[in-house]
């Protein structure tokens, strides 16, 4: 995944967040039915400041994956997450 993620201020310590970028989805099939694909990927979520160097992060992100083996257009992907400024 290439993501950029940009930052909605909203209140003391609040960010609002969305993302946009590519995934790539390799999926390998015993079956021999072996598929690559490139998609576009988004997301939406919030950021709370903990402190001015530690942050906690919840994030929704859909993937386009257009497996043809599964018959799949896309997934999504739930992420909680900490991050570290140094």
């Amino acid at each position: 995944n290439a993501d950029a993620v940009f930052y909605f201020p909203v209140v003391d310590r609040l960010d609002l967040l969305t993302s946009a970028g590519l995934t790539y989805n390799k999926l390998d099939v015993k079956s021999g039915k072996d598929e690559n694909k490139l998609g576009w990927a988004a997301g939406v979520g919030a950021q709370y400041a903990l402190t001015d160097k530690l942050a906690v992060r919840s994030l929704v992100r859909y993937e386009e994956a257009n497996l043809d083996t599964f018959g799949s257009d896309g997934a999504y992907k739930y992420t909680l997450g900490l991050s570290h400024k140094f």
